[in-house]
């Protein structure tokens, strides 16, 4: 918990249902792994037809 920004609590939404704030997984950065995997996926799904005009192209 940021405790000088008391504002930004929403940001704690996520351990709960996996353990709590003060479970195994509450200090790790599922942030990062979940922000990783949502740019992985979006470019996959919207610019699937990007990619295969430009592989054509040659």
């Amino acid at each position: 918990m940021n405790s000088s920004a008391s504002w930004l609590n929403w940001q704690e939404y996520l351990p709960g249902p996996i353990g709590g704030k003060d479970g195994t997984w509450a200090a790790t950065n599922l942030g990062v792994i979940i922000a990783l995997a949502a740019g992985f996926l979006g470019t996959l799904l919207f610019q699937k037809g990007d990619i295969r005009r430009q592989e054509s192209i040659d």
